[in-house]
């Protein structure tokens, strides 16, 4: 969102960023005052999620339809959500083997890894990217 935001603004569209998170926020301020009472935390953290899925959404569409670039969807974002899911998966169901076998703190870093370590081998699977574009990354980062 923040990255978003800095982008419309570079674009000098300061009034629609303004406008699209104030519109974002009274929404939130709505849904946390209607769930809030019934769900809690859970309401709490809930209405968060959707006022930002919300304001990332609209900031994106007003981005896309002012500078040209192709969106592939597939790649982008559905092949590495099917990738997330899939590692989540993988991550809490190996959990409890490694918090019992490892103890907590141990087992808490072994799913992490597992976790990180499946999600980039689903990501290469699914086609997200390929291994030459992770090479071409990590050169990039030294």
């Amino acid at each position: 969102q923040n990255i978003l935001t800095g982008t419309m603004n570079g674009l000098g569209m300061q009034k629609k960023t303004f406008q699209t998170n104030l519109i974002g926020s009274l929404f939130c301020i709505t849904t946390i005052l209607l769930i809030v009472p019934r769900k809690g935390i859970i309401g709490f953290v809930l209405a968060l999620l959707i006022q930002s899925g919300f304001v990332c959404c609209k900031l994106l569409i007003y981005v896309l339809n002012f500078v040209e670039l192709h969106i592939d969807l597939r790649r982008w974002i559905l092949r590495p959500t099917l990738s997330a899911f899939i590692s989540a998966f993988i991550a809490v169901s190996f959990s409890r083997f490694f918090d019992t076998l490892f103890g907590l703190t141990l087992g808490t870093i072994f799913s992490l890894v597992s976790f990180g370590t499946s999600y980039l081998f689903f990501l290469i699977l699914f086609g997200s990217f390929s291994v030459q574009e992770l090479k071409q990354f990590l050169r990039r980062s030294h």
